[in-house]
C-alpha cells in the first residue's frame, strides 16, 4: 500500500470540502443556456436587453426555455428584471454584480471550448485524410 504526503491528504480533504460547493454551483449554472445568457448580459450590460432581443440574438434558445432560465437567474440573483414605465410597459435584463463574478468562468469556458473544438476537428481531419510520405 502507498504512503499518501501531507499535500495529498491536504488535497483530499480540499476535494471534499470543495464537492458540495461544486453541486450548488452546478445548480445555479448547469444548464444548456445559463452561462451562455450570463456572458450575453455581459457583453451587451450597456445596451438595453429586452426579451425579443435576448431571443434573437441567443440562437437556438426557445422562447418557452428563454423564460424559465431568466427566472432562475433572476431567483439566484445573477440578472435584474425591471419593468419600465414606457408606454407600452417594457421588462429589461440586466447582469447584477454577483452575476458578473461567473464570467471569468463563461470566458474560461469558452475559451476551452475554440481550442478543443479545433483539436477535434484536426483530429477527426487527421483520421479521416492519409497521410502523404
Amino acid at each position: 500500500m502507498t504512503d499518501i504526503t501531507a499535500e495529498e491528504t491536504i488535497q483530499m480533504i480540499r476535494y471534499q470540502e470543495e464537492l458540495p460547493a461544486m453541486r450548488r454551483g452546478m445548480e445555479l449554472v448547469g444548464s444548456k443556456w445559463k452561462l451562455i445568457l450570463l456572458r450575453y448580459l455581459g457583453v451587451h450590460h450597456f445596451q438595453t436587453n429586452n426579451f425579443k432581443k435576448i431571443v434573437r440574438s441567443v440562437h437556438g434558445i426557445s422562447a418557452k426555455v428563454l423564460t424559465k432560465e431568466l427566472r432562475d437567474l433572476e431567483a439566484a440573483g445573477m440578472i435584474t428584471r425591471t419593468i419600465t414605465s414606457t408606454r407600452p410597459l417594457a421588462v429589461e435584463y440586466a447582469i447584477t454584480d454577483y452575476g458578473r463574478t461567473l464570467l471569468p468562468v463563461a470566458e474560461a469556458l469558452a475559451q476551452w471550448c475554440i481550442q478543443h473544438t479545433a483539436a477535434e476537428t484536426e483530429q477527426t481531419a487527421d483520421a479521416v485524410t492519409p497521410h502523404q510520405p
